[in-house]
C-alpha cells in the first residue's frame, strides 16, 4: 500500500471516529434535553388535567349523589382523553374504574408508590412508541382514587431519528470533501518524496549527477538536502573509482610494454645468433646481452612487485653516470635498430641520483617507440642535460613528419 493511500485511510478512520463520536454525543445529549423538557411539559399539563378532573368529579358527586362511581369515572376519563393522551382511573384495590383506549401493561409498579401520596412517572416503550405514565392519588367524596395519565412522547424519538438522518447526510458529504482534500494535500505534501524516489531510480540506473530540487525548509527539505549530499559523495566516489580503473588500465598497458621490451631484445639477439656462423666472441657477446636482458626482466618484475606492495615508499636511488647508462641501453636496442636500419646515438654527460632498473626501462621504452616511428634509414638520438628544473632527457628521431 502506498504512503498516499495510507494517509487517506488514516484520515478516513480519524474522521469517522471523531465525527461519529461527536455526532452521537451531541444528538444523544440533545435528545436527553428534549426528553426532559417534554416530560416537564407533560407533568405541567397533568397538573392542570388532574385538577380539572378532580373538580369535575367533586361537582358531580355533590349534584348526583346516587351516581355510580365507575360510570362517573368513565365519563371523566373520556372527557379528558384526547389524541396522544389516555386516562385511567382505579380504586385503591387496583380495580380499573375507567380507562380510555390505550396501552395499559399488567405490571404497574408505579401505582404502589402513588398510593403513598407521591406523584410518579415512568417511561415505557410499546409498538415503537415512547409512552410517559404519570400516576397520582386523588381524594374524592367517595374515596381515594388512583389517577394515571399516559402521554405519547414519541415526537422526541422522531426528532432524534431525524437528527441522525441529517447527521448521516452531512457526514457523507463531509466525508467526500475530506477525502478529496486529504488526497490533494497528500499529493502536494508527498510530491518531494515522489521526486526523491524518481531521483533514486535514476541514480540506480547510473545517472550519478542526478539531484533533487527542494525549496522547503521542513523535514522533507532537510531529507532532500541530505540526499543531494549523499548523491554528491556517491558521484565523487564513482569518479574516483573510474580514475582508479583508468590508472590501473594504464598500469597494465605499461607493464605489458615494460615486459615486452626486454623480451624483444632477447628474441632479437637469439635470432641474430641463429643467423650467424659460430664465432666465439660474437656468440659470447650476444649471450651476454641475452643474460643481461633476462636479469633485467627479473629485476623489473621484482621492482614492480615491490612497487605494488609499497607504492608510497621512496625508491632506492644511486648516483648513475648517464653516459654509461645510455651506452648500455643502446647496446640492448642494437638488434632492433639494425633490423629497422636505424642508427642509435647518445649525447650528454651527467651524474644524477636515479633508480637504475626503472630509468633503464623508461629509456628502453622511449627508444623502442622512437625506432618503431622512424622508418629506415634514419637515426635516433638520446640526450641528457642539466636544467634549472632538474634532469632533462630527450629522445629525437628522424621519423614521420
Amino acid at each position: 500500500m502506498s504512503l498516499r493511500r495510507k494517509l487517506v485511510m488514516m484520515s478516513l478512520g480519524l474522521y469517522l471516529i471523531t465525527f461519529v463520536f461527536t455526532g452521537v454525543l451531541v444528538i444523544e445529549n440533545n435528545y436527553a434535553s428534549q426528553l426532559c423538557q417534554e416530560v416537564e411539559r407533560c407533568l405541567a399539563e397533568e397538573d392542570r388535567a388532574s385538577f380539572s378532573l378532580l373538580l369535575f368529579l367533586q361537582t358531580r358527586f355533590q349534584s348526583e349523589k346516587d351516581v355510580l362511581l365507575s360510570a362517573l369515572a368513565q365519563v371523566a376519563a373520556d372527557m379528558h382523553a384526547r389524541p396522544g393522551t389516555d386516562v385511567e382511573i382505579r380504586d385503591l384495590a387496583g380495580k380499573v374504574l375507567a380507562a380510555s383506549n390505550g396501552y395499559w401493561p399488567v405490571d404497574r409498579e408505579e401505582l404502589e408508590q402513588a398510593k403513598s401520596g407521591y406523584r410518579t412517572y415512568l417511561l415505557r416503550r410499546n409498538a415503537g412508541k415512547r409512552l410517559l405514565y404519570i400516576s397520582r392519588l386523588v381524594n374524592t367524596a367517595k374515596g381515594n382514587l388512583l389517577l394515571t395519565f399516559v402521554r405519547d412522547v414519541s415526537v422526541v424519538e422522531g426528532l432524534r431519528i431525524s437528527q441522525y438522518r441529517f447527521f448521516t447526510s452531512i457526514g457523507l458529504l463531509g466525508l467526500l470533501a475530506m477525502l478529496l482534500l486529504v488526497y490533494l494535500l497528500a499529493r502536494l505534501v508527498l510530491r518531494p518524496l515522489a521526486d526523491l524516489q524518481a531521483a533514486t531510480a535514476r541514480i540506480a540506473a547510473g545517472n550519478y549527477a542526478e539531484r533533487v530540487n527542494s525549496h522547503t525548509k521542513d523535514e522533507l527539505g532537510v531529507l532532500a538536502e541530505q540526499f543531494n549530499q549523499m548523491a554528491q559523495e556517491v558521484e565523487q566516489r564513482v569518479d574516483e573509482l573510474q580514475v582508479e580503473s583508468e590508472r590501473r588500465q594504464r598500469y597494465a598497458d605499461n607493464l605489458t610494454h615494460e615486459l615486452r621490451t626486454p623480451l624483444t631484445s632477447i628474441i632479437g639477439y637469439a635470432e641474430l645468433l641463429q643467423g650467424l656462423k659460430y664465432e666465439p666472441e660474437v656468440f659470447q657477446r650476444g649471450l651476454g646481452y641475452i643474460q643481461s636482458e633476462g636479469e633485467r626482466l627479473l629485476k623489473l618484475s621484482t621492482a614492480l612487485m615491490e612497487l605494488i606492495r609499497a607504492r608510497k615508499q621512496d625508491l632506492h636511488k644511486e648516483e648513475i653516470n648517464l653516459e654509461q647508462l645510455f651506452d648500455q641501453t643502446i647496446e640492448i636496442m642494437l638488434p632492433k635498430a639494425a633490423q629497422c636500419q636505424v642508427t642509435l646515438l647518445a649525447k650528454g654527460e651527467a651524474i644524477f641520483p636515479l633508480n637504475r632498473q626503472l630509468m633503464q626501462s623508461v629509456l628502453l621504452n622511449l627508444l623502442d617507440n622512437a625506432i618503431s616511428a622512424c622508418p629506415g634509414p634514419g637515426s635516433v638520438t638520446l640526450e641528457a642535460g642539466q636544467t634549472s628544473a632538474g634532469l632533462e632527457i630527450t629522445v629525437t628521431d628522424t621519423g614521420r613528419a
